[in-house]
């Protein structure tokens, strides 16, 4: 029994010392465990504190537990002030359903993790952008403790995104032409602009290289731009449409370097439309130089005019019926008249001539215009006059109106003979008529048509259109038909006149032209004059009364022209009228002081020496408040306040003239 007993005791004793190795085994196992989490748990600190991104441990209600250094310079906030708020407090309302969303996906194990862009709203009110990374953290039987988010800052990224999201919107929509070119003179990008201007698709652009745009821009100039870096670039050149079309262009280019990158960046500007308005300024600048010296010459030119024509006409009224010596003084008149025509053309051009712009009906005008012309144009040329019924009116100089009609069929009618006479390139098809066509009708523009045409504007118009088939004009030339003097007829047959006269009394009539002409096919011409609504005068209105015999009146010839004075003496006193003469301003003041109760009228000159012919009536309205005055001048100029009470008697005149505008002076109350 004993031994059974200390059996048992040893037995007990070795499974106390198991039991006791065991656990403390289990103690040490545990210890090392504990450990093992203290350095995990440390190292998880350390991690969740010093990690370059965001990083938030937030309660199942949605306050932020835990969070680290980095989410609090995020959001400006401090960890005491975030650590029990909630996120939606500093949350952007509109990204609230999205995350509630994912979060309730995460509980529910639909996705692990959970990912999302949102915003947040920083202490100092700035949007903060943020990709977050969520995942749920759940106990051993797989209960949900808390989430744990990992959050990158994009707000830089998104911003620079935006950024590049704008410059690439503001290169789409530039209003220029913008290319980057590689270093073999390709494109890498174009915008809508380029494509756009040059009629290609984006792609067709991107496979071309410059000079099948340019078609002026030599390959070694590249070369030399490549080799030598030039940083700037700016300079005009042409550009070929897809459709062949070439325009003028301003190029603005840039070398540029990023990273190893080295590209060109061009801006190109269409200039079509300056150009057409530098070419309309030049003309301009060309008419007002060519007036300003015609102004001066018609003045000269009108006075000799004046004395010849008027002497011829009084030397023929002399000579005896049947004389031979009226055939010469007949040619001599007819060449004074072609004289004072060429210096009528100058005139009115260069937009000096006298003008009396009164309601008209252009068909009229057209008509009689046409009329003359079919005496003087070759039978072989068909001349043709369309003329819309219930025409407008417009305000418009009669003599002028067919002056311009004459000058556009003449040319019409060169044209023809040029192309009837020498052949032209094209010989004209069979069947082919020498043709003419005016036409004159009613019109409305209307801004479609302004747009096409930059000289246009909206409104009611009458058109003049002067068509022939004719040889047409070369369009390497077109842009200088309308400068004085240039012509490409023969040595005789043409002044280079015409065309830039009709130039300027259509811009005298507040008008414009437009021009449509192919090479062997012919030319049209169409003018527009705005529709006046004025009523037309009548009759009695614009006809003369016949010169009256007004015996014994006194009348004053001013005129630093010798000649004028001897010749309208000799015209006035041949019907009675008492005519004194005076060469100077000073003169005539001297005069009308001692004689202004007999003098009964004034003929005064305009452009004298040492004192104006406006100077001078100043000072005869001064003495003579009343004085009839006739204002006579080979150009009128902008009216004073003296000369608005004066009748005008324009150079060169001829005897009837003269003594019918001082019967109606002398006849008015």
């Amino acid at each position: 029994m004993t031994g059974d007993l200390e059996q048992r005791v040893i037995e007990r004793t070795r499974e106390l010392a198991a039991a006791n190795e065991a656990l403390r085994k289990e103690v040490v196992e545990r210890q090392r465990a504990e450990a093992a989490l203290r350095l995990s748990e440390e190292r998880f600190r350390k991690a969740f504190d010093r990690a370059p991104i965001g990083m938030t441990l937030t309660g199942l209600d949605g306050r932020w537990l835990e969070v680290n250094q980095a989410f609090c310079q995020m959001v400006g906030y401090s960890e005491q002030e975030l650590v029990g708020m909630n996120f939606r407090s500093i949350m952007n309302p509109d990204d609230l359903d999205a995350n509630l969303k994912g979060f309730q996906q995460l509980l529910n194990r639909e996705k692990d993790p959970f990912k999302m862009e949102k915003r947040f709203i920083h202490k100092e009110g700035q949007t903060v952008w943020v990709s977050v990374s969520a995942t749920v953290v759940r106990n051993p039987d797989g209960a949900p403790l808390y989430f744990v988010a990992q959050l990158e800052d994009l707000t830089e990224r998104k911003r620079a995104k935006e950024e590049l999201q704008r410059f690439q919107f503001s290169m789409e929509h530039a209003p220029e032409a913008v290319f980057f070119m590689t270093r073999d003179a390709g494109f890498s990008y174009v915008n809508e602009q380029a494509c756009r201007s040059l009629g290609y698709t984006h792609e067709e652009l991107l496979s071309l290289k410059l000079w099948d745009i340019d078609p002026i821009f030599p390959k070694a100039r590249w070369e030399e731009i490549i080799q030598s870096r030039i940083g700037t670039v700016h300079a005009e050149t042409l550009h070929r449409r897809k459709d062949g079309v070439i325009f003028p262009v301003e190029v603005s280019a840039r070398h540029l370097w990023h990273g190893n990158d080295e590209f060109h960046v061009a801006f190109v500007r269409d200039i079509s439309e300056r150009k057409h308005i530098e070419e309309q300024l030049r003309h301009a600048q060309k008419l007002e130089a060519v007036g300003q010296l015609t102004g001066g010459v018609a003045h000269e030119f009108n006075n000799l005019l004046t004395a010849i024509t008027g002497s011829l006409e009084l030397i023929l009224h002399q000579l005896p019926s049947g004389s031979e010596l009226s055939g010469l003084v007949d040619i001599a008149q007819k060449a004074a008249c072609r004289g004072a025509g060429l210096t009528k053309q100058l005139l009115s051009f260069s937009r000096r001539n006298p003008v009396d712009q009164r309601p008209q009906n252009l068909g009229k005008e057209a008509k009689e215009a046409v009329h003359l012309l079919r005496q003087a144009i070759d039978r072989q040329i068909q001349l043709e006059i369309k003329v819309d019924p219930d025409l407008w009116l417009i305000l418009a100089d009669a003599g002028q109106m067919n002056q311009l009609i004459m000058n556009l069929c003449v040319n019409s009618r060169d044209a023809l003979l040029e192309r009837m006479e020498k052949g032209s390139s094209a010989s004209p098809p069979p069947g082919w008529e020498p043709c003419i066509l005016v036409r004159v009708e009613n019109i409305e523009v209307d801004e479609a048509h302004c747009r096409l045409h930059p000289n246009a504007k909206s409104g009611r118009y009458v058109r003049l259109s002067v068509s022939d088939n004719g040889s047409g004009i070369d369009e390497a030339i077109r842009h200088r038909i309308f400068e004085p003097f240039f012509t490409t007829k023969e040595i005789g047959r043409g002044t280079g006149l015409g065309l830039a006269a009709v130039y300027g009394i259509v811009a005298e009539h507040q008008g414009w032209i437009e021009l449509q002409s192919a090479k062997d096919q012919g030319t049209t011409f169409r003018l527009y004059f705005p529709q006046t609504l004025q009523p037309p005068l009548s009759t009695q209105m614009l006809s003369s009364e016949q010169p009256a015999a007004d015996a014994g009146k006194t009348i004053l010839i001013v005129d630093d022209e010798e000649a004028i004075r001897l010749l309208g003496k000799t015209i006035l006193e041949l019907k009675g009228y008492q005519v004194l003469t005076a060469g100077s301003g000073k003169e005539t003041i001297e005069i009308f002081a001692n004689k202004k109760g007999e003098i009964d009228l004034v003929i005064l000159d305009l452009n004298m020496p040492h004192l104006s012919g406006d100077e001078v009536l100043r000072q005869l309205r001064q003495i003579g408040p009343k004085l009839r005055v006739i204002v006579s001048s080979g150009h009128r100029t902008e009216p004073s306040g003296y000369l608005k009470d004066v009748s005008y008697l324009p150079k060169p005149y001829r005897p009837d003239d003269l003594l019918r505008t001082v019967s109606d002076v002398l006849q008015q109350a």
